[in-house]
């Protein structure tokens, strides 16, 4: 009887047990992303909070158009901090400038 070289046995272990260890990391994985997908019974909202839109969406109210009355007039404004000089420039989306900087 004929038997592959000493070698090529390591090799094919070797191979063997690293498939081995992937399936076993990716099974613990996907057993990971189930529990962490399950949906809870019920979520603890902090007092005065109100209730959410979407569970499974964190910008469920973030979105166009849903500002409150109270503030649609204001400009759409970009503040931009800057650490270095411990400023801050805001600057007007509309036209790109700088409209205001304070420090």
């Amino acid at each position: 009887m004929h038997f592959p070289p000493k070698s090529s046995a390591a090799v094919v272990c070797g191979i063997s047990a690293g498939l081995m260890i992937g399936v076993a990391i990716s099974q613990r994985s996907a057993a990971r992303v189930q529990a962490a997908a399950a949906p809870t019974a019920k979520l603890n909202l902090l007092p005065g909070m109100p209730p959410l839109k979407d569970p499974k969406n964190i910008y469920a109210a973030d979105k166009p158009g849903m500002l409150s009355p109270a503030v649609r007039q204001y400009p759409s404004l970009i503040y931009v901090p800057n650490s270095k000089s411990d400023s801050v420039d805001i600057i007007d989306p509309a036209t790109c400038k700088i409209v205001h900087h304070f420090a």
